[in-house]
């Protein structure tokens, strides 16, 4: 049997968390903007959007409406688009990995981490969600249910005289399009609310300053945490023995991410890392 609605909308909510401290932290950047800018903003916050957004107040540059809407609309297109070219000529393309495209994104997550990380040392001194969208045949069944519809394949396998009645089977199919509805209804909610709360509520608001310094801190750690795992592990354990590819091109990664002081040279970083491949 699939996961409830309960524990499927509970879990987006739990992944969607890092999005509260996220929000926050941009906030104060985007206090010249009005309540429904904020919102609009905040809703097309994700990963990728946080650290661009994070890396740019990191250095005092000013919030241009403009700039803050394309970056958020070239990364969600980008993904969309990714994602359309992926489904439909995903068999026809290669293994990414002859491109050393699968270091594509922990190559950038680095990028993105370093100026922060560069800016806090100068100043010390030196997404169980598939199972809601499953098609009713990759489902696994119960014991019970599995022996049911056994027997009903048996008892209809010969020529029946009357064509199966299909009024049983109305209610459930009712059921789980009503379940798929909340799941989406609520999986949109648990994932908007950490988004867009934040903003909306933070910025412009005077802060303590102990809480504006702990807020200063919150994208070199969210963004350490989204690289980290990439890095670490394999098939789910921690691997840090010579095999772990990702994490020998860690080193020259940020080396060249140090020196040339920008997410531009992660762009290069797939291309270079492929012949090791």
């Amino acid at each position: 049997m699939g996961a409830s609605v309960f524990s499927i909308v509970f879990t987006t909510f739990v992944i969607n968390l890092r999005h509260v401290l996220m929000s926050a932290a941009v906030a104060p950047w985007f206090a010249p903007f009005t309540r429904f800018q904020q919102f609009i903003i905040g809703w097309g916050l994700t990963d990728e959007v946080f650290a661009m957004h994070s890396m740019a107040m990191a250095t005092g540059e000013k919030a241009r409406l403009p700039l803050v809407y394309a970056a958020n609309f070239t990364s969600h297109s980008g993904w969309v688009l990714g994602t359309l070219i992926g489904a439909v000529a995903g068999d026809f393309l290669p293994d990414p990995k002859l491109f050393g495209l699968d270091y594509a994104l922990p190559a950038m997550f680095l990028a993105l981490l370093v100026p922060p990380v560069q800016g806090a040392a100068v100043h010390a001194g030196g997404h169980p969600l598939g199972a809601a969208f499953r098609h009713p045949r990759h489902v696994r069944y119960g014991p019970l249910e599995r022996h049911h519809r056994q027997r009903h394949h048996l008892h209809h396998r010969g020529p029946a005289r009357h064509p199966p009645r299909p009024q049983h089977r109305r209610p459930q199919e009712e059921s789980m399009n009503i379940d798929l509805l909340l799941c989406i209804l609520g999986m949109t909610l648990v994932t908007l609310i950490p988004r867009v709360l934040p903003v909306t509520l933070l910025a412009g608001r005077e802060l303590p300053p102990l809480l504006t310094r702990w807020l200063s801190f919150v994208p070199v750690s969210v963004l350490a945490a989204l690289v980290a795992p990439d890095l670490l592990l394999a098939d789910g354990k921690l691997n840090i023995a010579g095999d772990n590819l990702f994490l020998i091109a860690t080193f020259p990664t940020l080396l060249i991410c140090w020196y040339k002081k920008g997410p531009a040279c992660s762009a290069r970083l797939p291309s270079a890392w492929a012949p090791w491949r």
